[in-house]
C-alpha cells in the first residue's frame, strides 16, 4: 500500500465524518420545524424558508457523503489495478495519485 493509498482513503473518510455535521444539524432543524406550531408573517413562509434553510445544509451534506464515496471507490480501484500488474511494469516509485 502506497502513501498515496492511505492519502485517498483519508481523504475518503475524512468527507464521509464531516458529511455527518450537516446532515444531523438539518434533521435537528426538520424535527424542531414539525414539532413547532406557531407560523409568523403569512402562513407558511416563515417555516418554508427555515425549511428551505435546512434542505440546503442536508443537501449539502450528502454532497459530501457522495463525495468521500466516490473518493473511496476511485482509491480502491486505483490500487486493483496497480495490483494486476505485473511487478516489473509497476513504477518504481511508491507515489501515486
Amino acid at each position: 500500500m502506497t502513501r498515496g493509498d492511505r492519502l485517498r482513503d483519508a481523504v475518503a473518510l475524512l468527507l464521509v465524518i464531516a458529511a455527518v455535521a450537516p446532515v444531523a444539524y438539518a434533521w435537528r432543524g426538520f424535527v424542531s420545524l414539525s414539532d413547532e406550531s406557531r407560523i409568523t408573517v403569512a402562513p407558511g413562509e416563515a417555516a418554508f424558508s427555515q425549511f428551505m434553510h435546512y434542505f440546503w445544509f442536508a443537501l449539502g451534506g450528502f454532497v459530501l457523503l457522495l463525495a468521500g464515496i466516490g473518493v473511496g471507490i476511485w482509491s480502491y480501484l486505483k490500487r486493483r489495478r496497480r495490483l494486476r500488474q505485473p511487478r516489473h511494469e509497476q513504477a518504481d516509485h511508491p507515489i501515486t495519485f
